[in-house]
């Protein structure tokens, strides 16, 4: 009866992809890429599913949120270009963000925060600080770069990390496998899937 064999064979497939799930969860992945920032765990560490293990960012863009005087920053729109100097150079951005109400600093005058993203061109660091200047209107003050793009690896298994392989500093590619976690019940989990596909 082929109703029968399909359904058994569609068994086999649940079981094969159950255990291969079972072996493939063992590995932590990055799902972007980017340069590792920062590590939040070492080996030896207990971790758990859906923890965070390392911070990435993207440093191909970065941005500025600078503050213009209230008057001057009237006439900047998002999407304007900008010019920003920092660092010796001079790179050309734009406008992503502008605040909708102004503040007031220390020195009780009314700004409004513009934040302006640009391409690297290749040196800029979170280190390094730089201005801008939109629609002829230059601002006095200079803030620091910030990267862009942030994200995270996760683990997506609960467990003792018994190896990883990325450091700060690190370039890392979506999909890449940074470490290893060896499951609180692996054995079981093993057995259990491993089971379930000679059954089937």
């Amino acid at each position: 009866n082929n109703i029968g064999t399909k359904s058994a064979q569609n068994a086999v497939t649940k079981a094969l992809n159950s255990l291969n799930d079972t072996k493939n969860n063992q590995y932590i992945q990055s799902n972007s890429a980017g340069k590792v920032k920062e590590l939040s765990v070492k080996e030896g560490d207990h971790i758990n599913a859906g923890a965070t293990v390392a911070t990435l960012y993207d440093d191909s863009y970065m941005k500025l949120r600078i503050p213009f005087n209230e008057v001057d920053a009237e006439s900047i729109q998002t999407g304007a270009a900008a010019t920003v100097i920092g660092s010796g150079d001079t790179i050309y951005g734009t406008v992503k963000e502008k605040s909708s109400s102004a503040v007031s600093t220390d020195a009780h005058a009314k700004v409004v925060y513009v934040t302006v993203e640009v391409t690297n061109p290749g040196a800029l660091t979170t280190n390094d600080y730089g201005s801008a200047e939109i629609n002829g209107v230059a601002c006095a003050n200079t803030a620091q770069f910030e990267y862009v793009s942030e994200g995270t690896i996760t683990s997506t298994a609960s467990g003792t990390l018994e190896n990883l392989n990325i450091a700060v500093g690190d370039s890392v590619y979506s999909g890449q496998k940074v470490g290893y976690v060896k499951y609180d019940n692996q054995n079981s989990t093993m057995s259990n899937a491993q089971l379930s596909y000679n059954d089937a």
